[in-house]
């Protein structure tokens, strides 16, 4: 049997992808189940029904709400879809602060420090969420996106190198993307380093070695966010198949 496309074609969003397919120590994460996006405010209709007929049901929004004000999500009321906004910046960083940011690799050493109850809660509603596919998405589908995603797929035993692949996958979407990013926060009067749109393996490779140093490994970490054991395996369950679950 041929297995699901990764990228998921859309008009609207080009950044969308499924998890599954990747190796983990006792076998490989499950295919239409989880999917990390890129902002959904511009889907056309067709590209609604694609999502639903995926079995998408539950949509985690990690934008903060200057972003979700300028681009609100589209199935923000839907009646097949559990919405929900979980930012991961509680306070944004003001300019000093992120002029303190020199690069991708310190931005997301930042993020991991200091965005702690956002990614909790966005985990915790991964392991809470009703049957179905899950989506979660920011603006690029990125940083926040990337980092939650390196966490889940850590949990599971995907190995380091291929969660720094499927990170700079995102590189191949910002040659799209770039201009409609700069544009939504040109529209929220903000601006960005070029750096900071780059999307490659090493920044990724290199936050995954310092969640290492740091906590121990990457299910050390997620405890530290509160979520319990129990929480965890539901993780794993919803990314494995029951009997591959660590």
């Amino acid at each position: 049997m041929q297995s699901p496309s990764r990228w998921i074609n859309l008009s609207g969003a080009v950044n969308v992808r499924d998890l599954g397919g990747y190796k983990t120590e006792t076998g490989s994460t499950r295919w239409l189940n989880l999917f990390r996006a890129d902002n959904l405010h511009r889907l056309t209709e067709e590209d609604q029904s694609i999502l639903l007929d995926m079995g998408i049901r539950t949509i985690i929004d990690l934008r903060h709400r200057t972003e979700v004000e300028a681009a609100p999500n589209i199935f923000a009321d839907h009646p097949q879809i559990l919405y929900r906004n979980i930012p991961i910046f509680r306070q944004v960083p003001s300019a000093e602060q992120r002029s303190r940011i020199p690069d991708l690799s310190a931005a997301y050493r930042y993020m991991v420090e200091n965005c702690k109850v956002g990614f909790g809660e966005a985990l915790a509603a991964i392991a809470d969420a009703d049957a179905g596919a899950v989506l979660y998405h920011c603006t690029a589908g990125k940083d926040r996106t990337g980092i939650l995603t390196a966490l889940l797929l850590s949990l599971v035993g995907v190995a380091p190198d291929d969660i720094a692949f499927d990170y700079a996958l995102t590189a191949e979407a910002m040659k799209r993307l770039r201009p409609i990013f700069l544009e939504q926060l040109s529209k929220m009067g903000g601006s960005v380093e070029e750096t900071l749109l780059l999307s490659e393996a090493a920044d990724m490779a290199g936050l995954l070695i310092y969640i290492d140093e740091q906590y121990g490994n990457a299910y050390k970490y997620v405890q530290s966010l509160g979520l319990t054991d129990a929480e965890i395996s539901r993780i794993r369950t919803r990314l494995m198949s029951s009997e591959q679950v660590l």
